[in-house]
């Protein structure tokens, strides 16, 4: 699965969570995005360097 597809769906997943979903879960959901969006953007200004993929990821 590539980055911007993991992110879509976890923004998915934390838009339209539950409202009895809260705490440590959405905050888990938000952590997910903004992690997978500092990778992607560290990646596209060579900030970070693309040794290897996440598990799962592909290119």
């Amino acid at each position: 699965m590539k980055l911007e597809k993991a992110i879509e769906i976890l923004t998915f997943w934390h838009d339209n969570a539950s409202p009895t979903l809260k705490g440590d879960y959405k905050d888990a959901l938000n952590l997910g995005i903004e992690a997978l969006k500092l990778v992607k953007e560290g990646r596209e200004k060579g900030t970070i360097i693309p040794t290897y993929l996440l598990p799962g990821e592909t290119i």
